[in-house]
């Protein structure tokens, strides 16, 4: 069979592709169909969520006559599928799926970035995100005694917990956007009881990294969901991407603090949006007139060092993450120091029902009041300009090399250090990548406590 070859997508920003899976009556191998559908029109599908797994094991499978390679861990769910079609309770049939892997043109950055775009309302508008375990015996047998045990059958838990799965950014916000709770598949067993998964922190340290992705649904406050929160809470969770640090975690953000997803552009890039990004949603979170609590204790270095967690995630070197926090220091102060502007915008999202009056009364709100969170259209007004208004251009010059031509404008020669850089008023600032970080952050748990970043 020829190469599948996708028809591009006419409406990239409000159109996806849904997949239905069959099996071949004459070799009893998966085959499939995609079909192009309106976000606002579909019908009931399902969100797979899954480890792609090693790019080098590979299969065909047929989609609409043609063949398209998918990774071992993807061709194994179809292959399953066609046995046992999980999730189709609630769906009325036939059964539509959505699986980045297929319904996305993987070789096209375009529309995967249009695509990863829509991803939240994907996940959001779902009948049921099915989370896909894969086949390993010793995986499905510990699927088996979590599923038959009366109490919590701690090492089969571990086993389970031990999966690649639960080390995944993606999975984070497919998990905490299901409408409902997800049905998690291993093997042939299913798992609709995740009790047992929320409470797994407390059971050992082996399993941190697979809580908060578990324990993130259901939360619907704005503090579990501004961007700074999320890089900080889930910046050491895997990608093959370095740039997904970022992407993956998009959905559960406010928009209007949204980093534009773009796979035309290379990891500095991302991670110089994500700065801007960071410092607009700190200063806006510190405006007195912001519709954020204005109890809650902001700090600027809290900030720093989740960029710094940031850089640290996505692959930068020691000495190169050393050399930002000066580079920080400079932007926040050029930032702050800034003459207002006011410029209004209007946002509709969850917010805190709780009125600010209560910050400055007596009457202590009822839990109810406290916690109540609902969608709602608000005006308000940004008091500072964007932070690419004031610093237009930041760079990282890497020592002994021309590599960043932009750095050059002022007629140096090629440093003997990294050195970060950015444009203010005209003028270029650097800022040199040192052997070591700053004492107070060299105690910091988040800079000192991880060995990712040993490489010079």
């Amino acid at each position: 069979m020829p190469k599948y070859i996708y028809q591009p997508l006419e409406k990239p920003k409000s159109e996806f592709r849904l997949l239905q899976i069959s099996k071949d009556p004459l070799t009893d191998q998966p085959q499939c169909t995609l079909q192009k559908y309106s976000l606002t029109t579909c019908p009931d599908y399902i969100a797979l969520s899954y480890t792609w797994g090693e790019p080098t094991q590979t299969h065909s499978v047929a989609v609409d006559g043609a063949n398209l390679d998918l990774r071992q861990n993807l061709f194994d769910f179809l292959c399953a599928y066609t046995i046992e079609p999980w999730g189709m309770d609630d769906v009325a049939k036939p059964v539509f799926y959505w699986i980045d892997q297929i319904c996305i043109n993987q070789e096209d950055p375009i529309e995967r970035s249009d695509q990863v775009r829509i991803m939240s309302k994907i996940y959001k508008q779902a009948n049921t995100v099915l989370v896909w375990l894969g086949c390993d015996p010793d995986m499905v047998d510990a699927a088996h005694r979590l599923r038959d045990a009366v109490y919590t059958d701690l090492s089969a838990l571990a086993t389970l917990l031990a999966h690649p799965y639960f080390t995944r950014i993606w999975i984070i916000q497919e998990i905490a956007l299901s409408t409902k709770l997800p049905l998690m598949v291993c093997g042939g067993v299913e798992l609709k009881n995740w009790d047992c998964l929320g409470s797994a922190g407390r059971f050992t340290e082996r399993m941190i990294p697979a809580v908060p992705s578990i324990a993130i649904f259901g939360q619907r406050s704005w503090e579990k969901r501004t961007l700074d929160y999320c890089i900080r809470t889930h910046w050491r969770s895997n990608c093959q991407d370095p740039r997904d640090k970022v992407y993956g975690l998009l959905g559960l953000t406010p928009e209007k603090w949204r980093v534009r997803v773009d796979y035309t552009k290379e990891v500095l890039e991302v991670y110089f949006d994500a700065v801007a990004a960071l410092f607009e949603e700190l200063f806006d979170r510190n405006d007195p007139e912001c519709f954020y609590p204005a109890n809650w204790t902001i700090r600027p270095q809290d900030y720093r060092i989740t960029l710094v967690a940031l850089a640290k995630g996505m692959g930068f070197s020691r000495r190169q993450v050393n050399g930002v926090f000066s580079f920080f220091d400079y932007i926040e102060g050029t930032y702050l120091s800034t003459e207002i502007r006011n410029v209004q915008y209007t946002y509709t999202g969850r917010i805190c029902t709780r009125v600010r009056a209560y910050l400055s009364s007596e009457k202590i709100p009822t839990p109810e009041e406290e916690f109540e969170v609902s969608w709602k259209s608000i005006t308000a007004t940004r008091r500072r300009p964007l932070m690419r208004d004031i610093i237009p251009e930041m760079g990282l010059q890497l020592a002994s090399t021309n590599a960043d031509s932009k750095a050059d404008q002022s007629g140096l020669s090629a440093p003997a250090l990294d050195r970060w850089w950015c444009k203010h008023d005209g003028e270029i600032h650097y800022f040199d990548c040192p052997d070591e970080a700053p004492v107070f952050y060299r105690l910091h748990p988040m800079y000192c406590h991880d060995e990712s970043i040993d490489h010079p």
